[in-house]
């Protein structure tokens, strides 16, 4: 116990340390392009609008071009500051880390918001392309489908072109893909909890509060179907749910506080007590004088994903996978190691529960942690079959 608890601290240190010289990197790089790439990217923000709809009047495929100009901003550095005061303060903006800034300042020294958008789409396809892959070659067809779907759910196709969307999910599909590849010593030795512990930080380092639970959800439900196809216990699935829960809820929540720490002791504010009223503000009923009950965070959020087409499709889908199931092996097989992934479904749901302010205002992207749930439910669909092959059987524990 106490060996793994001086892991996790030295892991700690070792990250904000780490995360507080790739903030100063960027601060330290020059502006004059990066302000030529700004105003023309405001001026393709502009032509596009604030918060333009992708797809019709589907508000689910509403972009958030004010984050991504806000994003774009933080990337011009203030010179009237030292470096490490910039850094921190983000052009007074410090009680987030703006991790996204050590990758989107080089970016925009070379190209605009457009050719930004361009290498993202990239990004996206390729990681896209390697998770199906390994998903088919690790636990089966269903979970290519289980992830596909839910994707195209929270509608995949606007994110290459933003980057307050973007990010969280390509940190839980890069996640994904370390998962998929692991040797089997690494889930004997359960060394997935510190990894947990590290991407949680890693969010929160990146994001700015959009959907972060996404790359714990999604590399959950990986981790879960691939040990459903061992002999273990619901014991055993419920104490790898609660413990990657708590490792990463943990690395996430140590890393911002860090940061509220370190920003006041660097500039003589306190940004401490600044973000500690955000939370109870954005955990808090109430906005514009109106109380915010929890079935209107629910019934905002579903809205987005409870349509007539995306029932249909997602009823079909959980036919057709059925109908496959039972063709390949003559039965359905129902056992508790699933309630562990029924237990994931409901994790979107607790997270509109505290976080009501901000799942009930910004609810045209929180909608999107219901990927977990849809993920988490069709995989679970997808697994309710006896294992058969060798490679199937000999998963990882």
């Amino acid at each position: 116990m106490l060996r793994t608890l001086k892991k996790y601290v030295l892991t700690f240190f070792v990250l904000i340390l780490g995360f507080f010289a790739l903030s100063c990197l960027p601060a330290a790089l020059p502006n004059d392009r990066v302000n030529e790439h700004v105003t023309e990217s405001n001026a393709q923000i502009k032509q596009e609008g604030t918060y333009p709809i992708i797809n019709g009047n589907d508000w689910g495929s509403r972009l958030d071009n004010f984050t991504d100009q806000l994003m774009l901003s933080k990337a011009q550095t203030d010179t009237h500051q030292s470096v490490v005061q910039s850094a921190m303060d983000v052009r007074d903006y410090p009680r987030y880390w703006h991790g996204y800034l050590f990758f989107l300042k080089p970016l925009l020294m070379i190209g605009n918001y457009q050719a930004t958008r361009q290498l993202y789409s990239f990004v996206w396809l390729l990681l896209l392309g390697i998770n199906c892959y390994w998903l088919a070659k690790k636990i089966n067809l269903q979970a290519v489908i289980a992830l596909v779907f839910s994707l195209a759910l929270v509608r995949v196709m606007v994110f290459p072109l933003s980057l307050q969307f973007s990010h969280v999910f390509l940190i839980g599909m890069l996640f994904n893909w370390y998962l998929l590849t692991r040797p089997d010593n690494y889930f004997t030795q359960r060394r997935y909890f510190l990894d947990f512990f590290i991407v949680g930080a890693l969010v929160n380092f990146i994001d700015l509060l959009t959907v972060p639970l996404v790359p714990l959800g999604m590399s959950l439900v990986t981790l879960l179907a691939m040990r459903n196809q061992t002999q273990l216990s619901l014991k055993d699935d419920l104490s790898l749910l609660l413990g990657v829960g708590f490792s990463f809820g943990l690395g996430y929540g140590l890393t911002w506080v860090a940061k509220w720490v370190i920003a006041s002791v660097i500039l003589q504010r306190n940004v401490v007590k600044d973000a500690i009223e955000q939370i109870f503000f954005r955990t808090g009923g109430a906005y514009h004088e109106q109380t915010i009950t929890y079935p209107m965070v629910l019934t905002q959020n579903l809205s987005l994903v409870a349509n007539r087409l995306t029932v249909a499709f997602g009823g079909l889908t959980v036919i057709g996978l059925l109908i496959q199931q039972f063709r390949s092996t003559g039965h359905w097989r129902f056992t508790w190691r699933h309630v562990a992934l029924l237990l994931t479904c409901l994790i979107p749901f607790v997270w509109y529960f505290v976080l009501k302010n901000h799942s009930f205002v910004h609810y045209y992207f929180t909608y999107r942690e219901l990927f977990i749930t849809s993920y988490a439910g069709l995989m679970l669909v997808g697994l309710l079959k006896t294992p058969t092959s060798p490679s199937q059987v000999s998963a990882p524990a």
